[in-house]
């Protein structure tokens, strides 16, 4: 039944942007969970912040993302993304931010949880990179804390991947494991060819060229 939910759900995902391009670990084993799944607060009602790493197997046009999470309640959302330090931490500040407000759409998977997908602006993610995301509720909702908004995670027991870093307010990222966790998310868009630099090197040599030919023959034609 999980399989077919999967199935049903990834070409929800695919008909809606260019492709599915990567998956977490976690993905398939949130979007079908009950009362299972593990979760991480990203929400404003807690000021708590949750990044996962990821990688890439290829240079790829990035245009649209999808979660899963609580189902409750509509969300305002942020999706950050961050390069990496040295430490193995997300940066102080996102290399990408969207503010997807409300414009998502939310496909309820179970009574506890929901896919969320949305549109982004089209960007470039690079080959074997290490990169953080980070999906933030921001709407708080009423004082009440059985409403705070829990990105869903699973353990996957043997693997050895990734790393959850979470945050509280302004304090510094901190990796919460290594290991079995992953929560749920998907990116869609495109692989792409990216020139090499001695590519572009050659591209201009050739350019130039052609240039210094076409003004060559002018001058031949006025004498």
């Amino acid at each position: 039944m999980r399989n077919i939910l999967l199935l049903a759900v990834l070409a929800f995902c695919s008909t809606a942007y260019s492709a599915v391009i990567y998956t977490s670990d976690g993905f398939s084993s949130t979007i079908g969970c009950a009362n299972v799944c593990g979760g991480f607060w990203g929400d404003s009602y807690t000021n708590s912040y949750t990044a996962e790493l990821f990688f890439l197997d290829n240079d790829s046009s990035v245009d649209g993302i999808s979660w899963v999470g609580d189902r409750f309640f509509d969300s305002d959302f942020t999706v950050n993304i961050f390069n990496t330090t040295v430490s193995g931490l997300p940066a102080v500040n996102p290399l990408y931010s969207f503010h997807i407000g409300e414009n998502y759409n939310k496909f309820e998977t179970t009574n506890l949880t929901a896919l969320f997908s949305a549109d982004i602006s089209k960007i470039t993610l690079f080959a074997e990179v290490p990169y953080f995301v980070s999906i933030f509720n921001n709407t708080k909702e009423a004082d009440n804390p059985n409403l705070v908004w829990t990105w869903r995670s699973s353990y996957i027991a043997g693997n050895e991947g990734p790393t959850i870093a979470t945050k509280s307010g302004s304090s510094p990222w901190q990796s919460t494991f290594l290991g079995d966790g992953s929560v749920g998310f998907a990116l869609e868009g495109k692989a792409v060819q990216v020139p090499e630099p001695s590519s572009v090197v050659l591209l201009f040599t050739g350019l130039i060229g052609m240039v210094f030919v076409r003004c060559h023959r002018g001058i031949v034609a006025a004498r």
